[in-house]
């Protein structure tokens, strides 16, 4: 009996420990003020280099401050100031505010990684590109690769740019005006859907539920550049 319960204890022991050990990353370095906050603690542990953090940890750069992290597979994220990630588990991240980078590795298996976002979840399996999330809204950036952009309730409003020549053959074909043209467009260029992909140099914005491209995305490139860094 004795052996039995000191068998269940070693189990046990195990058991937790291989749970507590669920390392997702480190800190690689930082610039400015970077807390990491263990799971279940409100008090923050001061950023250092190489600072492990862990499965449920989240991770706060604040003001005028930067966070260069790498996850165990080698994929990069850069949290620019005012952000704050959430590592729910290896495989997804929750971005609750801020700007930040990533640059994901290759996923070998079908289900990939996601970031969640308070309207939309980004499905990655190896990419680069920037989440910016101001309150209800959202910028995802796409520099190259490919990501999956889900609703996080009902359906998107997704507005789709025409290019200049599709114009022109409405003019052409129809003999009417610009303003009957835009109207057009504001009734057939709108589609409705719960999930779209983003291939490369693409640029979206979410507010609410309205989707609509980004065309200058130039703003956006010295953050790409921080990845250069580590």
């Amino acid at each position: 009996m004795k052996n039995l319960i000191i068998s269940i204890v070693l189990v046990l022991g195990i058991c937790i420990t291989g749970f507590a050990q669920q390392v997702a990353g480190h800190i690689e370095k930082f610039e400015g003020k970077v807390i990491l906050y263990p799971s279940g603690s409100v008090r923050g542990i001061a950023a250092k280099n190489n600072l492990e953090f862990k499965v449920k940890d989240s991770i706060r750069a604040f003001q005028k401050s930067t966070a260069f992290i790498k996850f165990i597979d080698q994929s990069k994220i850069v949290l620019n100031e005012n952000s704050i990630l959430y590592v729910k588990d290896i495989q997804n991240l929750n971005l609750k505010n801020g700007k930040v980078v990533f640059e994901i590795q290759k996923q070998d298996d079908k289900q990939g990684i996601k970031i969640a976002t308070k309207t939309a979840i980004i499905g990655v399996k190896g990419t680069k590109f920037l989440i910016n999330v101001n309150k209800d809204e959202v910028d995802v950036i796409l520099k190259e690769g490919e990501i999956t952009v889900s609703a996080v309730k009902g359906e998107f409003k997704r507005y789709l740019q025409k290019e200049e020549e599709d114009f022109n053959k409405f003019v052409q074909d129809t003999k009417q005006d610009y303003e009957e043209y835009k109207k057009k467009v504001q009734e057939e260029f709108v589609e409705f859907v719960k999930e779209f992909t983003m291939k490369d140099e693409m640029a979206i914005s979410i507010k609410g539920k309205e989707v609509r491209d980004i065309k200058d995305t130039k703003e956006f490139d010295d953050e790409f550049e921080l990845l250069n860094k580590f």
